[in-house]
């Protein structure tokens, strides 16, 4: 995840007047979590899964993990590692289809 984050942070730059993104952390302090986001450039919201329960909910074996999710909170596809080139090609895709707002 770490490699991914400042990927994201650029997407993030891109998009996040259209799209929302959220990173959720199931290992790190809040603290260790805010400080690791930050200097790799993420301003977007950070939360912390503590019990595993979003982990647990959509059964991920594997890390780090991409889901797209519609706004009234439909999974439509989730990946692995991506980077900024992919990301914003499955934005402008899911955009494109109108599924991803």
């Amino acid at each position: 995840m770490a490699a991914e984050l400042p990927e994201f942070a650029i997407a993030h730059d891109e998009f996040g007047d259209d799209v929302r993104f959220i990173g959720v952390n199931t290992i790190d302090s809040v603290p260790v979590m805010e400080r690791f986001s930050e200097e790799r450039g993420v301003t977007y919201e950070q939360f912390r899964d503590d019990l595993a329960e979003l982990t647990d909910a959509i059964e991920a074996t594997n890390f780090p993990i991409t889901l797209f999710v519609t706004s009234d909170g439909s999974v439509i596809e989730q990946t692995g590692v991506i980077d900024a080139e992919g990301l914003r090609d499955k934005i402008n895709n899911l955009q494109a289809q109108e599924e991803l707002v």
